[in-house]
């Protein structure tokens, strides 16, 4: 899970850089034996990790820290364009997301439901859930103003539960490994394709930490939400996806290799 920040914060505390400025160009990296030519994104912050993301049109972002020379970053994607080219072809053969239209299936905490579409001349959407169905209620037939309206409805469920459920999940792994770091800033986002980015920076000799958690892990069976939570906060120890990062996270997610497969039918059961 790519680390990345955006957006606003939760209730543990506002951004103290959210207004910082982000500088972007675009960078070509040559063809060579094994690839074709790569034009990516490449984006500074004031974070302290390399951070790669493939977009669900293929477009690729780079995010990196304004003192690191460039070079590096490049090699650091040179070092990863199979994986790139994996989910570039993952995404593509996905076919995008799902149309947001009557009788199609969706996920709340892992209970399938069947969207139901009612125009009932009502100004306003009104989403509310009934015997295995979610009900759209009134509000524009337009499919851009349903989304809208189910993605309001996702965050407004996802700001009830997700900080709480985090605050839990941290003071669990603290006590696992023995350790005191302190609460990430936790900021609630539409994410798209992934379910949770970790960064961190550094301020003087002290390190803060940013987790970002999709609206869409409301999505999920609790278990797997818990997955990508934990997964996150592990990244506050390891940033990196090397054998230590998984051994702390066998710790404190026993099985949860499984769950990383679990999750993958997952990928696709929200709409945008």
């Amino acid at each position: 899970m790519e680390s990345f920040f955006s957006g606003r914060s939760s209730r543990f505390g506002k951004s103290s850089v959210k207004n910082r400025k982000i500088s972007a160009r675009r960078v070509e990296i040559p063809s060579n034996d094994s690839y074709p030519s790569l034009v990516l994104t490449l984006e500074r912050d004031d974070f302290s990790s390399l951070r790669l993301r493939v977009r669900p049109g293929g477009d690729v972002i780079l995010r990196m820290p304004r003192t690191l020379p460039e070079s590096l970053g490049l090699d650091f994607v040179l070092c990863k364009r199979a994986w790139i080219v994996r989910k570039q072809r993952e995404l593509a053969e996905s076919g995008g997301p799902r149309a947001c239209r009557d009788g199609v299936e969706i996920f709340e905490r892992g209970e399938r439901l069947t969207l139901r579409i009612l125009d009932e001349g009502l100004p306003r959407h009104r989403i509310e859930r009934r015997q295995g169905e979610l009900l759209i209620r009134g509000g524009s037939m337009e499919e851009r103003s349903l989304i809208r309206a189910l993605q309001r409805y996702r965050r407004k469920k996802a700001e009830a539960f997700l900080p709480r459920r985090t605050e839990e999940l941290h003071l669990f792994v603290c006590r696992i490994l023995k350790d005191t770091l302190p609460m990430p800033e936790l900021l609630l986002r539409e994410l798209g394709s992934r379910w949770g980015t970790c960064a961190r920076r550094r301020e003087g000799s002290r390190e803060r930490y940013r987790i970002t958690l999709a609206t869409s892990l409301m999505n999920l069976p609790p278990d797997l939400a818990d997955y990508v939570i934990l997964h996150e906060l592990c990244h506050m120890r390891r940033m990196d996806h090397s054998q230590l990062f998984h051994a702390l996270l066998e710790r404190v997610c026993p099985g949860h290799a499984d769950k990383r497969r679990a999750l993958r039918r997952f990928r696709d059961c929200a709409l945008p």
